[in-house]
């Protein structure tokens, strides 16, 4: 008694009392429960104890008169009033209305009112506690509410001071109520950060404004540059005929201007130096080109070895399609976070979920009969005809078996039973089945159930009042209500409504649209060990996919369903992959040859043959690769193969066609054998391949240093794959162009070339598009006021892209990487739309803490007297803030919880042992009926916390008792696994506290809430010294767009800085050229990431990858134009852009633009939307704006702005000379 009403002994040790042992001890055993509950908040538990102190052991009595007896003598109460006075009913009530329940963070009045949420008052509350019906009060005890003393009956109204939450209230206690119990007492909450506003330059986005300015800077140079060029040639025309219309002094040229030449030369000598180098390499490929020529069929053997022997990797090859692997570095952040929670606590579980809507099914209202009469309404899916169909569903998927083969081959069948998380096992050995109709215990009988009124006429409480309770009550082990039945699951674990409903507003759950069944299963870090779950998810999937029921909409998915989609999408788009390669293959079979009119010589003059092997060639490139890289063990990805063929395609054939074409258009000299011009021409054009083919490689193996495995690995593999098919193309494709050659001279047949056809001569020709680039369009484009408009056109795209860019969205909607018709994509909608809540988040303590002092334990804790900086308490603040934080509620803390369960308090405490031996005892639970069981604490430490030894002595006990009727604190459920013990168990390693993220739908949101948690755990870790980290299945996939814009820029900026360094390099040391092809790749990257913005296309890996293979095919339509402007011997700059465009244009536009072009179409037409988004889509802006710059912007802007006739000069005496 001094325990709970201390304040009875503060003037005596032995006071007047009005109550004996029978009436102590059922008061002892009534206030246990509550106790539990309400302790956590001195105050409260101080007035509310204090309401049944005074009517149970006061010598005073006036405030409660007898209403009814048991006839006919009165031998016992059954009904009485009790006064008091409204000011202490209101101080009880407020006292105790924000106390917190930490195993589910429910109010606890949501578990002591008969009250819907939110709709508890202090009437409700103390009439509903006054009800026998409850199963704790011994007689009605109705409240009656009033200031007034009744003279002649002497009855006054009990008026105890009602302390305040934020009062201690003294007897020993300095503490007041927490935070979290009580707002009161909280700091005040740190404002929100307004979102910083867009940075703005007189009322324009800063971007935009920054970029007009820009472009309007850049046409007014380029005008007045043009104006001055004008004026010089109009003023110099008399005295220097050798300055052409754009300022070009060609004196050098003639040979006129002597003095002029040796200025020029004595600044020159790293052009000099330069075009000795393009010199040496031009002389090194020809004699490549003569020794592969002439013995063809040997290096053709040596490359089949060599690939024969790398193709032996293929053996070691591993696909990774997890997609942890492909999306997360090993070394980042979230990665080593999941391991250690993964090896820590084991893996996060295997979710089997379906969402159940009623479509035929309407709102309905429902009037509570108990206590005050309230119409509700209650959701279609709450019918009881739904929700025994619902109960036949669940049911049906419990008893589905499937079958597995072991390591030996043999079959065996797995029950749900075999692979289900088992939360209270070895108490209950039962699944855990997330479903509202665990609150029946999955029991037709209880659902249907009906309690009638004394007249046994009149329903007075069904399945309605069960769910209202049992939904604001989960943990509760019993409905006090007439129901009178358990709210736990069958497993004694609770069921978290906002998990198991859906489609409701606020705490309304009856309201709720949607059910929501989860069958929880075991996962395990080695994939092998879950072959079983993965067999009967195949079989649960297999019998929703077949459900057919007219009164019930079922969406679902298991754990297995994306990777089972994604598979499916590969099947499914092999055949459109397929189509797409075959159409660039026979497009560069027949593109290659050059037909005459007549019909006789199509088979002389077809390359199908050539065409073909460089295409095998492109391919064996790519195997090579993947061989080499298997040797390494260096995995390979789904991006790899659907990629870089493309890639390596595009690199190789536009090669191919200038190789070809070159020869083509070519004339043998007198005297010289095939072999000879084959090397000669190659000579010509290798040093153009080896300048793209080599930006590339480097480009692409700079772009390794991505931390990103998908972008890291798809560089790496493309690297090599386009450098070994650059040397297949200069020697094993020099070798059968030679072969080729020799056939067409010999008039046979492509193909069959046993066959000889009749022609007297073998004239060569540039072909159709050859002619149509250097008799219309180069002449068109190069028109003063074409090329005029067209730099002017293509710069200010770059100005308007360049904002445009900056509003890409990062992240990847994850139904999009999933077939246009999967359930799962139905799953995804169901989610968004129903879920009340998001996925869990735990907040991890790693390595040692002390938790065994009072000061550690305040660091932690959330009830009375923790800090109010603690772990749960910040949790607590992040959650009132949920809007900004993307925490929706508090923490679960088993500290707290601990701290309640131990205390040696009630008939039958929570923490109890009994002896085994000397020194020794074993845990005695609250369910066990034993007299040797002793409290673990002194019952003269009430409100002492376990601190030192013996908390780490009984901690293990509050983890394996189950909750129960007695004692609602057992932590097992809740907390089994969330601690773990060092080796020696004499403290922690490592413990987590568990709440939950809020409804997260949009990539935007998946990524705040991982930098929210992130924030609000390095702040915890400063106050509590220790390492804190949290962890959410989604963080490892989320995580890398945290850094994606510094990533993109890097990988970009990277893959640009090497196109500048090697075409500096290769084209005889010339800046300017170097500086005009990096600036013309950077624009097309800008307007395909302006693109990207316009056409929803998000920044992802998959994106990144494409920007970065955007910049390597680039290359191919810049460079071989740059250089033919460099080395050809015109006049003027107009001139040598002419014969670039005519050179080089039909051999890039057949070559990348139209082999591309048919293959992109035919994705457009793949079933996967990852297809026809980020392939199709990118793939086609690639190619129009790489063609769109690389032969109308490049030429025009060449024109005025290329290298100087000067240099020319140089460079053509010096190849001249030499």
């Amino acid at each position: 008694l001094k325990g709970l009403c201390p304040w009875f002994f503060e003037k005596s040790s032995e006071p007047a009392l009005c109550c004996d042992t029978v009436q102590i001890d059922y008061f002892q055993r009534s206030m246990q429960l509550p106790r539990q509950f309400l302790s956590r908040c001195p105050s409260c538990w101080h007035n509310f104890v204090q309401l049944y102190c005074q009517s149970t052991c006061s010598p005073d009595q006036s405030f409660t008169d007898l209403t009814a007896a048991t006839p006919p003598r009165n031998e016992s109460i059954t009904s009485i009033n009790y006064h008091m006075t409204p000011e202490f009913a209101d101080g009880l009530f407020s006292s105790c209305s924000e106390v917190k329940f930490p195993g589910n963070n429910e109010k606890v009045l949501n578990v002591l009112c008969a009250a819907p949420t939110g709709h508890c008052t202090p009437c409700l509350w103390l009439t509903y506690l006054g009800n026998p019906n409850n199963g704790e009060a011994p007689f009605k005890i109705k409240p009656i509410f009033t200031d007034f003393i009744y003279p002649k009956t002497g009855i006054a109204p009990m008026n105890k001071t009602a302390f305040p939450c934020d009062v201690a209230t003294g007897m020993g206690v300095k503490a007041t109520c927490s935070c979290q119990d009580c707002p009161a007492v909280c700091k005040p909450l740190p404002p929100i950060p307004t979102p910083p506003k867009p940075s703005t330059i007189a009322n324009i986005p800063s971007v935009l404004f920054i970029a007009i300015m820009a472009y309007c800077a850049f046409v007014a140079l380029f005008i007045l540059i043009l104006v001055i060029r004008y004026w010089r040639s109009k003023n110099t025309s008399g005295s220097n005929t050798n300055l052409d219309l754009h300022g070009e002094d060609n004196s050098q040229i003639y040979g006129k201007e002597h003095k002029s030449e040796e200025r020029c030369d004595s600044s020159s000598v790293l052009i000099e130096a330069g075009s000795v180098m393009e010199k040496g390499i031009s002389s090194f490929f020809t004699r490549l080109g003569v020794l592969c020529a002439r013995h063809p069929f040997m290096v053709i053997a040596l490359w089949i070895i060599f690939i024969g022997i790398c193709s032996g990797g293929l053996a070691f090859t591993k696909i990774t399609t997890d997609p942890v692997d492909l999306w997360s570095s090993p070394t980042s952040r979230s990665r080593k976070e999941k391991n250690y929670y993964d090896k820590t606590f084991s893996p996060f579980y295997r979710t089997e979920q379906v969402i159940i809507t009623a479509p035929h099914s309407k709102y309905t209202t429902y009037t509570t009969r108990e206590g005050t009469t309230q119409e509700i309404s209650f959701g279609p899916v709450l019918q009881r005809d739904i929700l025994e169909q619902v109960l036949e569903l669940q049911l049906n998927i419990q008893g589905l078996i499937g079958s597995y083969k072991d390591s030996n081959g043999t079959k065996h069948d797995v029950t749900l039973e075999d692979i289900c998380f088992k939360p209270t096992y070895p108490t209950f050995s039962e699944c855990q089945i997330e479903s509202v109709l665990q609150y029946f215990q999955n029991n037709k009988t209880l659902l249907d159930k009906a309690v009638y009124g004394e007249d046994h006429l009149f329903i007075i409480a069904d399945y309605h009042d069960h769910l209202l309770y049992c939904t604001n009550n989960p943990t509760s082990v019993k409905d006090i209500g007439k129901f009178a039945t358990p709210c736990i699951g069958t497993n004694g674990a609770p069921i978290n409504p906002d998990t198991a409903l859906g489609g409701f507003k606020g705490k309304h759950y009856v309201n709720a649209s949607a059910l929501v069944l989860t069958f929880i299963v075991q996962n395990h870090v080695n994939d092998a060990d879950n072959a079983k779950a993965r067999a009967w998810e195949k079989q649960f999937l297999k019998f929703l996919k077949n459900y057919n029921n007219p009164n019930l909409s079922l969406v679902y998915s298991a754990q297995r369903s994306i990777q089972d989609e994604l598979n499916r999408e590969s099947a499914a788009d092999v055949i459109t992959i397929l189509i797409s390669y075959l159409i660039m293959f026979g497009y560069v079979a027949l593109a290659l040859g050059r037909y005459s009119t007549n019909i006789r010589y199509f088979f002389v003059d077809t390359k199908i043959t050539l065409g073909l092997s460089g295409v095998i060639m492109v391919l064996c490139s790519v195997v090579c690769s993947i061989g080499i890289f298997s040797y390494a063990k260096i995995p390979i990805t789904l991006i790899i193969i659907e990629v870089v063929p493309f890639l390596v395609l595009a690199v190789g054939v536009d090669n191919m066609f200038i190789l070809v074409q070159a020869v083509q258009r070519d004339t043998r000299q007198p005297q010289e054998e095939i072999e000879q011009q084959i090397g000669r021409v190659l000579g010509t054009v290798a040093p153009s391949m080896l300048l793209t083919s080599l930006s590339e490689t480097i480009a692409f193996s700079l772009g390794a240093i991505s931390t990103m495995p998908a972008v890291r690995t798809f560089s790496i593999y493309a690297a090599l794959a386009v450098f070994i098919d650059f040397l297949l193309q200069v020697t094993c494709f020099v070798a059968l162009l030679c072969l080729d050659t020799k056939r067409e001279n010999n008039n046979r047949y492509d193909v069959l070339c046993c066959v000889k056809s009749r022609r007297e001569n073998n004239l060569n020709q540039g072909g159709v598009l050859y002619k149509f680039f250097s008799n219309y369009f180069a002449p068109f484009l190069l028109n003063k006021f074409v090329k005029t408009l067209v730099v002017l056109i293509f710069f200010g795209m770059a100005a308007f892209a360049v904002p445009q860019a900056t509003k890409v969205e990062i992240g990847l909607n994850q139904s999009l990487s999933l077939p246009k018709d999967s359930y799962v994509i139905k799953y995804f909608d169901g989610l968004n739309e129903y879920l009340h809540i998001g996925p869990p988040v735990y907040f991890v303590v790693e390595g040692p803490y002390d938790y065994t002092s009072t000061n550690g334990q305040n660091d932690i804790c959330g009830s009375s007297g923790c800090s109010a900086d603690s772990l749960v308490q910040q949790i607590y603040v992040a959650s009132e803030q949920a809007n900004y934080t993307y925490i929706a509620e508090t923490t679960s803390s088993w500290i707290d919880d601990y701290f309640a369960w131990i205390q040696p308090v009630g008939k039958i405490p929570c923490c109890r042992k009994r002896p085994v031996g000397k020194g020794h005892y074993k845990f005695c639970p609250s369910t066990e009926v034993n007299q040797s069981c002793v409290p673990c604490l002194p019952s003269t430490d009430i409100g002492r916390r376990p601190t030192g030894k013996e908390f780490i002595k009984y901690l293990p006990w509050f983890l394996e008792d189950v909750p129960g009727k007695i004692c609602a604190k057992g932590g097992h459920a809740a907390y089994g696994s969330a601690i773990k013990f060092t080796r020696d168990k004499k403290n922690i390693s490592a413990t987590y506290f568990m709440t939950y993220h809020n409804i997260l739908r949009t990539s935007k949101d998946y990524i705040y809430a991982l930098k929210m948690a992130r924030t609000i755990a390095k702040n915890i870790s400063s106050v509590i010294n220790a390492r804190v980290f949290p962890y959410s299945i989604f963080y490892v996939f989320y995580e890398q767009y945290l850094t994606m814009i510094r990533d993109t820029f890097l990988s970009l900026g990277v893959s640009l800085g090497s196109i500048l360094l090697v075409t500096f390099l290769l084209l005889g040391l010339n800046i300017g050229a170097a500086i005009i092809v990096t600036m013309t790749v950077a624009m097309i990257v800008i307007d395909l990431m302006a693109m990207m913005f316009f056409w929803r296309i998000s920044l992802n890996a998959v994106s990144l990858v494409n920007l970065v293979m955007a910049i390597g095919i680039s290359v191919e339509f810049c460079s071989h134009i740059v250089r033919a402007f460099v080395v050809s011997k015109q006049e003027t700059r107009e001139a040598r852009a002419q014969e670039a465009l005519s050179r080089m244009g039909s051999s890039v536009f057949s070559g990348i633009t139209l082999t591309k072009f048919g293959g992109i179409i035919v994705l457009a037409f793949a079933k996967s939307q990852i297809f026809e988004i980020f392939y199709f889509r990118m793939y086609l802006g690639i190619v129009i704006f790489g063609a769109s710059h690389g032969l109308i912007f490049l030429p025009a802007f060449l024109s005025f702005f290329g290298i100087t006739a000067a240099i020319v000069s140089i460079i053509s005496r010096i190849i001249d000379n030499t």
